[in-house]
């Protein structure tokens, strides 16, 4: 399977237009992206990508890339989380329809794969029992951004992963 024009749609919108601190850039008509910290401390560059084809991760050192590379990125990132997320149902003998297979795979962008494919994560328990209101639950857990300050972790949560998260579950039963 691979992820809908909707989900890819709602990635994008969630990665730029949901983040403050985008590293999206039009200058003198030229659309570059430059790497920026995001919301949680992660360093990141076009389209949400933290990390490269061959494993390197995003630093703040790393050059500004091309609106191009910029959907290269992920475009390669997605065909990894959508291989993961049918790997997992076709496991489980879960079917899933477009517009919920590119719900999770939206979630897997945003937070890891094994966030789903995880035994005793919430949303694993939850996709597995198939109940509407523990599916949704599950989606609205993740809406915190945590970062460490002297050593503590604080949870905080962020307005654009709660939209998105309500966008995702909107997609998943639609």
């Amino acid at each position: 399977m691979q992820i809908n024009l909707a989900g890819e749609n709602l990635i994008k919108k969630a990665e730029n237009d949901n983040d403050p601190k985008s590293g999206y850039r039009c200058i003198n008509g030229v659309v570059s992206y430059v790497t920026y910290i995001d919301e949680v401390g992660v360093c990141t560059i076009g389209i949400g990508s933290i990390m490269y084809e061959n494993g390197q991760k995003v630093s703040m050192k790393d050059s500004p890339i091309s609106e191009s590379r910029a959907f290269e990125l992920l475009e390669w990132e997605l065909r990894s989380k959508e291989s993961q997320i049918e790997n997992w149902a076709n496991n489980h003998k879960i079917v899933l329809n477009s517009n919920q297979f590119s719900a999770l795979v939206s979630l897997a962008y945003n937070l890891g794969a094994g966030v789903i494919t995880d035994n005793g994560r919430s949303m694993n328990a939850a996709l597995l029992s198939g109940v509407k209101d523990q599916i949704d639950s599950a989606f609205m857990a993740y809406v915190k951004g945590y970062k460490k300050v002297f050593g503590i972790c604080i949870g905080t949560t962020l307005p654009g992963l709660v939209t998105r998260r309500k966008a995702e579950i909107a997609l998943y039963w639609s």
